[in-house]
């Protein structure tokens, strides 16, 4: 689950005839926060291959490890869009004894799924020795854009009641609005200690 949190501060002037003076305006300062739990519908996962020793004169190449990674894609019917490179790197342990000083080669990919029963069917493909690991990079929600609008509508209304029932209990009424701005903390997940 992921939550979106909209913050919207407003500036309404509390009296609707005031001076023309701006810094003479009677106005009240007030915030409306909306918020929704979604469950993300596009995870993206990174999966890592890497080479491995066979036997001392033969090594699994990472050719043939995205070969096999690239077919079980195909497979799954993922869009070529949805699946690329997220990483090229290696390792060579020469000034450790008794290790293979052949270099190792690794690589990353990122793949965007919807469907996360794929995720399952991509990795039976793959020669189960040849993956280094496979995580969750990041999560989203298809309608996003269409949420946070509904959200910063929510936040408006919020905040124009909160500036009514409190200038309501002076016996005052909100007058036109001064100034709009919406506190913009992204979207970021909340961690948790593992």
């Amino acid at each position: 689950m992921r939550k979106i949190i909209i913050p919207i501060i407003f500036l309404f002037s509390n009296v609707a005839n005031a001076q023309s003076d701006s810094w003479k305006i009677p106005n009240i300062e007030v915030t409306g926060i909306a918020e929704k739990e979604v469950t993300p519908d596009i995870i993206y996962w990174v999966i890592t291959l890497r080479e491995y020793k066979i036997s001392n004169n033969e090594k699994q190449t990472l050719e043939a490890l995205e070969e096999q990674l690239r077919k079980g894609v195909k497979k799954a019917d993922v869009s070529k869009e949805d699946f690329m490179i997220e990483n090229v790197y290696g390792y060579n342990y020469q000034w450790r004894k008794n290790k293979d000083k052949e270099f190792m080669a690794r690589k990353s990919f990122r793949l965007k799924l919807a469907n996360l029963d794929k995720v399952n069917e991509i990795m039976a493909s793959v020669d189960d020795k040849g993956i280094e690991n496979v995580y969750i990079a990041d999560y989203d929600h298809s309608r996003i854009t269409e949420i946070k609008k509904e959200l910063q509508i929510a936040a408006l209304k919020k905040a124009r009641e909160k500036a009514t029932y409190l200038l309501a209990s002076i016996g005052e009424k909100p007058g036109k609005v001064l100034e709009v701005s919406e506190v913009d903390k992204g979207n970021t997940p909340i961690a948790y200690r593992q």
